[in-house]
């Protein structure tokens, strides 16, 4: 398997890097982070000069390979021991600068955001004429029954959810306590009501026992991004459901960057499953610039990238992830949609 991609794959490398030398710099460090259906149109179908990002199918919907990310419009980042971070972005995504990102990224080919403020996708849709779907997430809890859990799936559909995914935060947790019964109770009761849904955590074991117990979600949203930045967690301070066990207090032993402990082991895992998979926190919060971090995760299996980005990174960023899938000719997972 090849691992590096920043180091490695000297075509891929090579041919985005012709592709992207008359990109201005976006001046500032990064930071981390289809149609609802075939028949409607983006905005980007109108204009052909512009490189077109590729998509992919789950189930009946067309997803563009990278998906907007929602973290930096709610003021949300792992910004490590910077406290004035957050409040800059909340300060640069308005209301109006969140539309226009919307508005601006459908513009580029992206047709997808991942979480976000349903109101606000609405908002946008109506009044900018525009088609960008969502993903809602489900924050399921091992208390929960059968009937909360269908009424927040209910909750997330009537939001507008053109899909579903069991959050993060909730997959890990209720794999480590043992309630993959509830995850698999998700789906169910979202398939009831004719929704995709997929299944999301930090944790590697997410993926392990939820196939294990033989669930078959639409889609994995798992997170991804390679170890070898200055600021990720040690090695021998790696531990399973590390983000929730009381650590974050000890910079020593909890890095606010580190959400994939072993990429290797995840991309082996990975490659031997049939869903489709969504990688997020694909840049490590900011610690890549997306040359590197698109790279990494499209060759090792992601099929598609969820990824936080101000409006000014966004054609860099689809020019990037564009030519890096057209041109990808090393990769050992095959193509799950």
């Amino acid at each position: 398997m090849q691992k590096k991609i920043h180091r490695r794959g000297f075509l891929e490398k090579s041919a985005l890097a012709a592709g992207t030398a008359g990109l201005a710099a976006a001046g500032a460090a990064r930071v981390s982070a289809g149609e609802p259906a075939a028949e409607k149109k983006t905005k980007s179908e109108d204009q052909p000069d512009k490189l077109a990002i590729p998509y992919g199918k789950i189930g009946p919907l067309k997803i563009s390979r990278l998906i907007l990310g929602s973290n930096l419009m709610g003021g949300f980042a792992h910004d490590r021991d910077l406290v004035y971070v957050s409040g800059l972005m909340k300060a640069y995504n308005t209301e109006e600068k969140i539309l226009d990102t919307l508005e601006r990224a459908e513009s580029l080919g992206i047709n997808t955001l991942s979480q976000g403020r349903p109101e606000l996708v609405r908002k946008y849709n109506t009044e900018r004429d525009g088609h960008m779907q969502q993903i809602l997430p489900v924050r399921l809890e091992a208390t929960d029954d059968v009937p909360a859990a269908k009424a927040k799936i209910r909750e997330a559909l009537d939001a507008g959810a053109a899909a579903l995914y069991v959050y993060g935060r909730s997959g890990d947790l209720l794999v480590r306590d043992g309630r993959v019964d509830l995850i698999g109770q998700a789906l169910d009761l979202a398939r009831e009501e004719g929704a995709v849904i997929g299944i999301g955590g930090h944790s590697l074991r997410v993926v392990v026992d939820c196939e294990k117990a033989g669930l078959k979600p639409d889609f994995y949203y798992k997170t991804f991004h390679d170890d070898d930045y200055w600021s990720a967690t040690p090695k021998e301070h790696r531990k399973d459901f590390c983000w929730y066990d009381g650590i974050k207090s000890d910079y020593r032993q909890f890095h606010d960057n580190m959400w994939c402990l072993d990429p290797e082991e995840t991309a082996e895992v990975m490659r031997k499953v049939e869903a489709p998979w969504l990688a997020y926190k694909v840049l490590a919060a900011g610690a890549y610039h997306p040359r590197q971090g698109f790279a990494h995760a499209f060759r090792n299996g992601a099929d598609f990238l969820v990824v936080g980005m101000f409006d000014y990174q966004l054609q860099e960023d689809v020019e990037i992830a564009a030519r890096l899938v057209n041109r990808l000719t090393q990769r050992d997972r095959p193509w799950r949609a």
